[in-house]
């Protein structure tokens, strides 16, 4: 297995980084030639970097150095991550970069599956209270744990909506071109260490049902590399076992093999 992970330095990347490479999986790390760290609390890895990529620059011109040549599996973690960001600031980084890792990857000829750093913000347009990231429990159709996989799409902001798009490119590149499998991973909230961090915040509830530990977000990204997917296709979530959760994990727990330890 030869592992290419894109957005490396960020918090899920240098953290899959180190996992991976400490179990003896080769693993190619790309990056920007000068990430920004989204979050103040994260301290960006850049000594994980082997390769410098913009990946939204046109194909032509990535054509040219193919960064996947030669992996089995890529797992695409960089793009903008802010619910705030305007479609001008997610045209490049969310969409024509995803879609330009499928085109590589499929050029390959090597990669046999993508992992895609999907949201657990496609669903919760129904239950945010006044603002994004304000959970609104009062709003959830049938009290916690009750929104599964199968629950209709509610994005909560353009950054969800891209993230929709990308699972929608990924399902028409493994379904219809049959390129390689397509896993994508409706990720929770990994910035913090304490599911209490923002206690006595407007956040404190929706980081409470989205937390994530390094631990599970380690657990579900190896399960997602290594789990057999009978069509081509898989969306799942990465959310730690919390209480207060609004997702459903039996389906998640089920196709993905990974029960979250936290």
């Amino acid at each position: 297995m030869r592992v290419a992970i894109t957005g490396v330095a960020g918090v899920i990347g240098s953290t899959l980084h180190k996992s991976l490479t400490e179990s003896g999986i080769e693993v190619i790390g790309i990056d920007l030639e000068n990430p920004q760290s989204q979050f103040s609390s994260h301290q960006l890895d850049t000594k994980a970097i082997s390769i410098f990529c913009d990946l939204s620059k046109p194909l032509s011109e990535l054509e040219k150095n193919n960064p996947f040549n030669g992996c089995t599996h890529v797992v695409h973690l960089a793009g903008l991550g802010s619910p705030t960001a305007t479609f001008e600031q997610l045209l490049p980084h969310n969409m024509v970069s995803v879609y330009n890792v499928c085109e590589l990857s499929k050029k390959t000829k090597t990669v046999k599956r993508v992992i895609f750093a999907s949201t657990n913000h496609t669903q919760t347009g129904m239950t945010m209270g006044n603002s994004i990231e304000v959970l609104d429990p009062s709003l959830l159709p049938n009290g916690f744990a009750s929104i599964d996989i199968n629950t209709p799409l509610t994005p909560d902001s353009l950054y969800a909506v891209t993230k929709i798009y990308g699972e929608a490119l990924g399902n028409y590149y493994s379904k219809i071109e049959k390129a390689f499998d397509f896993v994508a991973l409706r990720i929770g909230w990994i910035t913090y260490d304490d599911p209490s961090a923002l206690k006595g915040t407007s956040a404190s509830q929706y980081l409470r049902s989205m937390w994530l530990s390094r631990r599970d977000c380690i657990g579900f990204f190896k399960a997602a590399l290594s789990v057999s997917v009978p069509e081509n296709f898989l969306v799942a979530y990465a959310v730690s076992n919390n209480g207060q959760r609004i997702y459903d994990l039996k389906e998640t727990i089920n196709t993905l093999g990974y029960t979250p330890q936290d």
